[in-house]
């Protein structure tokens, strides 16, 4: 019986299919949180940068991120 209850989903196993991990881990790659922190690890362990584009992509979305939230900003105030 419990065998016709773990194939139904209805017992936790702890048998994970990889596929069903390996989505949202792919998914966190589009994440910049996720570059940022392997980039502090590598400066903080490593004492160096080992993908020198990443530092750049980061510099980007930072910059764009603060331009927008600076002109909602100016877009906010002027209105009050």
């Amino acid at each position: 019986m419990e065998g016709v209850a773990a194939e139904a989903g209805l017992i936790d196993t702890g048998e994970t299919p990889l596929a069903v991990v390996a989505a949202p881990t792919r998914a966190a790659y589009s994440l910049p949180v996720t570059h940022g922190i392997r980039l502090i690890q590598n400066i903080m362990l490593r004492g160096a940068v080992t993908q020198h584009w990443a530092n750049s992509v980061l510099a980007i979305t930072a910059a764009a991120t603060l331009l927008f939230s600076w002109l909602a900003l100016r877009r906010g105030m002027t209105r009050a």
